[in-house]
């Protein structure tokens, strides 16, 4: 079982385009928190894709 989660810029979001997004999928989500999940999606896209985490 996995979890997929879609990021896309605020601007892409404001102008609904959906053409440039990207996605990460979570593996092994039984039994995991939230924000498990939320953190290691973040953990992935900053990585993966060179985001950066703003809080």
């Amino acid at each position: 079982m996995y979890i997929e989660l879609w990021y896309r810029s605020r601007e892409d979001e404001l102008a609904n385009i959906d053409s440039n997004c990207i996605c990460v999928k979570i593996r092994k989500v039984i039994d995991v928190h939230t924000s498990d999940v939320i953190a290691s999606a973040i953990k992935e896209l900053t990585l993966r894709h060179k985001l950066m985490a703003c809080f």
